[in-house]
């Protein structure tokens, strides 16, 4: 892997990837967690810190797709389960985003499609989802965050809308973009 130095805008060599890493597809998910890149390739995780410029595997998130970070906790939209989970790498625990059954549960009503994208941005989450009908629909909620101690993580939808409707469309990644 290459790393773009912004001070002497150069492309430089920074790190190799692990040697069981050679045999898995290219990532299917990347993120920055707690200082940490998180590398998902088939169904393993493969963690890089650039402090100690070392590689390690982590079996407890084996199974995450299209995340997104907020606070150094990362979130997932789970569609076999129909719900918003998150991991905190500092606690190295897995929990489920609470509050949100009810939308969730109107959402995955209203769609056949096996898509939904989540992005981080400001603190809170949006989630984008599709509405299926004579056109197909996208619709996203601004969902924010509140933790409490002992009790989990909360969310709560700001707001839903529409916000575009397309014919064919094939989503691969959603990203906040600061304009």
């Amino acid at each position: 892997m290459v790393v773009l130095n912004t001070e002497t805008q150069t492309w430089e060599p920074m790190m190799t990837m692990p040697e069981t890493m050679v045999y898995y597809t290219w990532p299917s998910s990347c993120v920055m967690m707690d200082g940490k890149m998180y590398l998902r390739c088939s169904n393993k995780t493969f963690v890089y810190d650039p402090k100690e410029n070392r590689w390690e595997t982590d079996e407890k998130l084996d199974f995450w797709m299209n995340p997104c970070v907020v606070a150094d906790v990362m979130y997932c939209y789970d569609s076999d389960g129909n719900v918003l989970i998150m991991y905190d790498p500092k606690q190295r625990r897995w929990g489920k985003v609470r509050g949100l059954e009810e939308f969730l549960a109107e959402t995955k009503s209203c769609s056949t499609f096996s898509w939904t994208g989540i992005v981080g941005y400001g603190g809170k989450l949006a989630l984008f989802f599709p509405k299926e009908g004579v056109t197909r629909e996208i619709w996203c909620a601004e969902i924010s965050l509140e933790r409490q101690e002992g009790e989990g993580t909360w969310g709560k939808v700001e707001w839903c809308h529409q916000v575009m409707v397309a014919r064919n469309f094939d989503v691969n990644k959603c990203v906040a973009v600061m304009v």
